[in-house]
């Protein structure tokens, strides 16, 4: 019995050796565990640094974006109202342009007329040149003939009055036309100066009647004659209706 006992003793002695050795051992292990716990608390803790960080840089970057949106939108309502206006700049400049090819035509025209017009003022002025010559003839033929105030003289089929003394004169005339639509007048030169014209456009056909008159300080020598302009017609039969005369009113 007494021998049992010691057995079992020294059986449990050597498992409470044993349990005493595991408890050593899994000391260790729990001081391995607690430095390794210990460590991951520091790694966790360093992370929630490193995480608040780039929650913040978030916010920041989300701040940035937002005002870069802003920017954004307001370039592109630049861009926006850039582009209308340089659509109503092209519209104005191709505005312009057909403007400017208008008055190019107008003035191609206007240079042709302008080139008719100085060919016809060459020719009137030959021919008042030629009716000076055949003036100063005249008057070379009606030397001394000093009862009349002025001569009338019948040239190419133009009606001229030639002063032959100086002073204030009168004249007047008159023009009548049939044609609708038309335009009819006449005008009064002094030598190679118009003075006077009188038109009128005949919209409804009939009788068309024009008349004037002027009041003019002539010199020995001036010539006073009618002329019917480019453009411009009228009518005339036995009853005259187309007249032009003229008289001295006083002398100078």
């Amino acid at each position: 019995m007494v021998v049992e006992q010691r057995v079992e003793l020294r059986n449990m002695g050597t498992r409470v050796t044993a349990s005493e050795g595991q408890v050593v051992e899994l000391k260790r292990e729990n001081s391995v565990l607690e430095i390794r716990l210990s460590a991951i608390k520091s790694k966790v803790k360093e992370l929630k640094g490193e995480v608040e960080e780039l929650q913040k840089e978030v916010v920041n970057h989300r701040v940035e974006l937002s005002v870069t949106m802003t920017e954004l939108q307001f370039h592109k309502n630049k861009v926006e109202e850039l582009e209308r206006e340089n659509a109503v700049l092209q519209a104005r400049v191709t505005t312009s342009e057909s403007q400017v090819d208008e008055l190019k035509r107008e003035n191609t025209a206007q240079a042709a007329e302008l080139s008719a017009m100085g060919t016809r003022v060459t020719a009137s002025e030959r021919e008042v040149e030629e009716l000076k010559g055949e003036v100063e003839g005249l008057k070379k033929e009606n030397t001394g003939k000093t009862n009349a105030d002025f001569q009338k003289l019948i040239v190419s089929n133009v009606v001229c009055l030639h002063s032959i003394s100086e002073g204030i004169y009168y004249f007047r005339f008159s023009g009548m036309d049939v044609r609708t639509s038309a335009y009819l007048g006449v005008s009064l030169f002094k030598n190679k100066q118009r003075e006077i014209l009188s038109n009128q456009y005949n919209s409804h056909g009939g009788h068309q009647y024009v008349s004037n008159a002027v009041t003019l300080e002539l010199e020995e020598g001036d010539l006073i004659y009618m002329h019917l302009p480019s453009g411009y017609g009228l009518y005339d039969n036995s009853n005259k209706c187309c007249t032009f005369s003229g008289f001295l009113l006083f002398p100078m």
